[in-house]
């Protein structure tokens, strides 16, 4: 190398600086992606937790909302039927018996809470305690044939095989309650007791969509009711089970006649097309 002449720097030296400016970069962004990971961490621990709380509300609503309606429904249940009171107008003239025992029974099956099986309970123990005679007796076999009754809207369909177990049971206990009043129908309290069990025999029927037999049963009841009350509302399901039956005939002629006879007829009736002669 002549005097006086200054070093020359390798021809690599640029390529050696560029490199160590993109590792000082490199080194940049793996601090920016780490402290970035961590805020992503944080971020998906605080979204965990938030996505537990909201479940947990939800689940809490959905558990307020279901009890509403499970109320709600069976509320509309009662009212749109408008039987369910013993003390309905029509039947709160009855004489009432049964004491402390049987207004006891009525407490549970019209409480805020429902308490049918209790309800059934006591009075299935009334039953028992007044033995095989009596209008104590009477009373509490129509009671509890009323709250089987009412039950089996709250537990299915009264069409479901549970609903409709409690609706036959409802229904052969009223049929006894008929048979025992036959047999001294001549004393006042068992007939106005017959009237109503017959009464509730029909309910039972239009409820198991026995609709023909519930009219039959209930014009028999309304025949016989000596109050306005009776009447009233032995008249106001022989109407509803008319419109039912009414409703049925019309589904049972639209299933006889279906689309396809509606079809064949309209194409037999058509006119066949000529040929065009060309």
């Amino acid at each position: 190398m002549p005097s006086g002449t200054a070093p020359m720097n390798p021809p690599w030296t640029p390529l050696m600086r560029k490199l160590d400016q993109l590792e000082s970069q490199n080194k940049v962004l793996k601090n920016g992606i780490k402290e970035h990971e961590g805020t992503v961490a944080e971020a998906r621990l605080a979204i965990g937790e938030l996505r537990q709380q909201l479940s947990s509300a939800e689940d809490a609503l959905r558990r307020t909302v279901g009890e509403l309606q499970s109320e709600t429904t069976h509320n509309e249940k009662r009212s749109r039927l408008g039987i369910h009171n013993w003390s309905r107008r029509g039947w709160s003239d009855t004489p009432p018996i049964g004491g402390d025992r049987l207004s006891h029974v009525k407490r549970l099956w019209n409480s805020p809470g429902f308490e049918h099986k209790q309800a059934v309970a006591e009075a299935d123990i009334v039953i028992k305690v007044n033995g095989i005679l009596g209008e104590t007796l009477l009373e509490a076999m129509l009671l509890k044939a009323a709250i089987l009754r009412d039950y089996a809207f709250c537990v299915s369909s009264p069409l479901e095989d549970l609903g409709r177990s409690y609706l036959e049971t409802a229904l052969a206990l009223i049929q006894e309650v008929v048979e025992q009043c036959n047999g001294v129908i001549h004393l006042p309290t068992i007939w106005e007791r017959r009237t109503k069990a017959r009464f509730h025999m029909g309910l039972c029927l239009f409820e198991m969509c026995r609709y023909a037999d519930a009219v039959r049963v209930l014009r028999g009841c309304a025949e016989e009711a000596k109050t306005k009350g009776h009447r009233d509302e032995s008249n106001m399901y022989i109407a509803l089970a008319q419109v039912e039956l009414e409703l049925e005939r019309q589904r049972g002629q639209r299933k006889r006649k279906g689309p396809s006879d509606r079809g064949a007829n309209a194409a037999a009736g058509a006119t066949p097309k000529k040929k065009r002669i060309s």
